[in-house]
């Protein structure tokens, strides 16, 4: 039994190219280096990479164009089906005219969308592009106390799952984040404008959801690293255990290294579960501040006295969409930061 352990030690060995050594050297034997995480919030220096990677300086200047037009746009289709519902605003307008105005608006507000995506689209392969090159161009350059020292599993998980990120997930994330920024501000700007004493009350619930989001993204944060620092370790023994397969096999040790992997998946999901249950909490939270914003509106438009009811129907209709957008954005903001 005792030579039997040492030959798949051995062969565990031979077949592992990075980083644990196999008796002696070093401290206790292992000459893997420790792989770092960044703490609190993501750096400045970050996003001036990503975005001087993307060379997306006249590009940024199009999209914030084209996200103010589209919400001038949407805002402008929800007026429009008010004041023709009312119908008397142009009492002398027929049904086909109101009819192609909103056409036409439609019609525009999906040009507006196609337009800014193919702009989010661009800057996003010209990131990936380069960040890729600079990825590459770094470990091929690597010595071998590089790769001596670094487990195969932490490079695969930086090509892999990362550039994965990079490429399909972080432009995303950025696109939606900057949606749901300027809906809440077009949503605010409706209700104020048509209900002014609104402003009396969103000045406290924009404090208290300032709060919220900033204890919420301090926490999401931390545990996406966990989350991405577990992959690496998952990576690594998948990777050996196929490398040694044969000898795993030959001593009916099938068994053992499957239980290990199972324990190495649990870890690597433990922070994706503490993620989902950290979003219910401020789902739960949000979900009382988007009533706040409804009760206000509401409030606001009886002490109003309107004159206009399709218009204050639009101030109750844009309350209502309040809720969703600030859930959905806090959850967009802080998934594009930890994309980064």
């Amino acid at each position: 039994h005792t030579k039997a352990s040492h030959t798949l030690r051995q062969c565990r060995c031979q077949c592992r190219p990075s980083a644990q050594a196999c008796g002696g050297g070093g401290s206790g034997g292992v000459l893997t280096s420790t792989e770092k995480k960044a703490k609190g919030d993501i750096k400045r220096s970050v996003y001036t990479d990503y975005f001087r990677a993307a060379r997306a300086g006249h590009l940024a200047v199009l999209v914030v164009v084209l996200y103010c037009a589209q919400q001038l746009n949407s805002v402008a289709s929800d007026w429009w089906l008010s004041i023709w519902s009312e119908g008397t605003a142009f009492p002398t307008w027929t049904t086909a005219a109101y009819l192609g105005g909103f056409v036409f608006l439609g019609v525009t507000l999906a040009m507006l969308t196609f337009v800014r995506s193919l702009a989010f689209m661009v800057t996003g392969l010209r990131a990936s592009n380069q960040l890729h090159a600079r990825l590459a161009t770094v470990v091929l350059q690597g010595s071998m106390s590089f790769f001596d020292t670094t487990p195969l599993g932490r490079i695969l998980a930086r090509f892999a799952s990362d550039m994965n990120k990079i490429d399909e997930t972080l432009p995303q994330a950025v696109e939606m984040a900057l949606f749901c920024v300027f809906s809440v501000g077009a949503t605010f700007v409706v209700i104020s404008s048509v209900t002014p004493a609104f402003l009396l009350a969103a000045a406290p619930i924009m404090a208290v959801y300032y709060k919220v989001q900033a204890y919420y993204k301090r926490s999401a944060l931390a545990l996406k690293r966990l989350d991405q620092s577990a992959r690496g370790p998952l990576y690594s023994f998948f990777s050996e255990t196929l490398s040694g397969l044969a000898c795993i096999r030959a001593f009916s040790k099938q068994a053992e290294f499957a239980s290990r992997m199972e324990a190495r998946l649990d870890d690597s999901t433990r922070a994706l579960y503490a993620q989902k249950m950290i979003e219910r909490w401020l789902a739960l939270r949000l979900e009382a501040l988007g009533n706040g914003v409804i009760a206000a509106s509401a409030v606001a438009a009886l002490l109003s006295r309107s004159t206009y009811p399709g218009l204050v129907g639009l101030s109750l209709t844009y309350s209502f969409r309040a809720t969703n957008l600030m859930t959905f954005m806090v959850r967009q903001g802080t998934e594009a930061q930890t994309q980064m």
